[in-house]
């Protein structure tokens, strides 16, 4: 179907979120009050609201769990499935608008 001059198909595929390149420093990096940190560099066309909280979310959450976490994190993305992955707090993130 049409709308405004466009398929519905190309009307969806400006709506999907494309990862180019995910890199975690191999250095944590320790602060003044014993907490740990590490640099994760997450590289894309666009991302939603709240969706690189809840993917370092689910990081965290699987290398805290183990074994299993692999199978638990791919529950929690089905579409079906009302359990989400945790939302990382906001302290020490930053945003680079790339050109």
């Amino acid at each position: 179907s049409k709308v405004k001059g466009k398929t519905e198909t190309s009307r969806r595929d400006k709506l999907k979120r494309h990862m180019l390149s995910v890199d975690v420093a191999e250095e944590t990096v320790h602060g003044p009050d014993g907490s740990e940190w590490f640099a994760l560099e997450i590289t894309g066309q666009s991302f939603l609201y709240h969706q690189v909280r809840r993917m370092v979310g689910a990081a965290v959450r699987a290398a805290r769990d183990g074994d299993g976490a692999a199978a638990r994190v791919a529950h929690s993305l089905r579409a079906d499935v009302a359990e989400r992955a945790p939302t990382a707090p906001s302290e020490g993130l930053c945003l680079d608008v790339g050109t």
